[in-house]
């Protein structure tokens, strides 16, 4: 797969999933706290690297909503919000990105970098605001730590371990083949026809990549 196949299926899955998580909240816009529990639930190396480090989305779910309660209160704001929920998004339309989590997206996807999820939590864990320092601080963890078993986890997969020497005169060698594992429509984003947008006319809109995201079903929470 090139940077540009594994940047649209990256940025088209987690939009997809963040957006989703937004609509849960009754918002219409997808910020870093959503980008940061679509990568939660990614299927990608870095969305088990953060739940290999115990976060799981219910508990990411829990950090984001203490957060967001703290950040109103630190603002003066005591009127309780309404609790998330269900996801909404398949039925409503008209949402997009905020602007810092758009352009976070974007420098995942530039020159010198890999296109992929790792490259969004690498940007996401470097982001100035704090937001993503005090999710995982609530999550019993830090970005140090994070990053660390990032590292741990590319390094064992760009080494794997080689196969023992065959003795003299033997033929040896490995074949490689495809089984696709069952899988159904999503009936989601596989309606999205590529280059097409998702929301209302006339609203600010997300434009789907040209690869869908359901290669993979995922569950309310996966497993690392």
């Amino acid at each position: 797969m090139n940077k540009f196949t594994r940047y649209a299926t990256t940025s088209h899955a987690l939009s997809l999933t963040a957006i989703e998580e937004a609509s849960r909240r009754g918002f219409r816009e997808a910020d870093l706290e959503d980008m940061f529990l679509a990568l939660v639930l990614n299927d990608q190396p870095a969305g088990h690297v953060l739940r290999n480090t115990g976060i799981s989305i219910h508990s990411a779910r829990a950090a984001v909503e203490a957060y967001r309660k703290d950040h109103m209160a630190s603002l003066g704001i005591t009127a309780d919000s309404p609790p998330p929920g269900d996801i909404v998004f398949h039925e409503t339309g008209g949402y997009a990105w905020s602007k810092r989590a758009s352009s976070l997206l974007g420098r995942a996807g530039r020159n010198g970098s890999t296109g992929d999820a790792a490259a969004v939590l690498r940007e996401l864990l470097n982001e100035p605001t704090g937001l993503i320092i005090d999710l995982l601080q609530r999550l019993g963890t830090s970005p140090a730590k994070v990053l660390a078993e990032l590292e741990r986890t590319e390094s064992s997969l760009a080494s794997p371990n080689k196969p023992a020497a065959g003795r003299r005169g033997e033929v040896t060698g490995s074949v490689e083949a495809f089984v696709p594992a069952p899988s159904r429509m999503c009936g989601r984003c596989c309606q999205i026809r590529p280059g097409s947008r998702i929301g209302n006319p006339g609203s600010a809109q997300l434009r789907a990549p040209a690869v869908p995201s359901c290669l993979v079903e995922r569950g309310a929470d996966m497993p690392p």
